[in-house]
């Protein structure tokens, strides 16, 4: 039986096993101050998936994230944050990859700029009327 709470589980087996001792957990989520406020308090790396949205709203929150490590008294050498992709493809090489895959990407952007809407306008961003409540 395996029993987890927040920041730990017991009895669990991982295979492979990790090469890393001990296992880095990563806080997967950008999506709001608190979230990255609670990947800072407890020292976790924080991973944003969201590089094909508007980058303004994430960067913000990456500089809250390295302000609230800093502020946790974590060392600001130790930092780590990933950023993923809706997207991925593999060729023989990464010439063809890049070429045959491009047109793909664009499109993607395009039309994720296009379809520009609320979830994608965090509410603590500033808009031309002044910051949201």
């Amino acid at each position: 039986m395996t029993r987890c709470s927040a920041r730990r589980c017991a009895d669990a087996e991982v295979w492979p096993r990790p090469l890393q001792r001990p296992i880095r957990i990563w806080h997967g989520s950008a999506t709001s101050q608190a979230s990255v406020d609670l990947a800072a308090r407890y020292g976790d790396p924080l991973f944003s998936a969201n590089v094909t949205n508007p980058i303004d709203p994430y960067a913000e929150l990456i500089r809250y994230y390295r302000e609230r490590w800093v502020h946790y008294g974590h060392d600001p050498a130790a930092i780590a944050v990933g950023a993923g992709t809706a997207g991925y493809y593999a060729a023989r090489n990464s010439q063809d990859a890049i070429e045959a895959y491009r047109p793909v990407f664009a499109g993607h952007l395009r039309s994720s700029s296009a379809s520009a809407c609320s979830r994608c306008s965090p509410p603590w961003r500033t808009s031309s009327s002044g910051p949201r409540p």
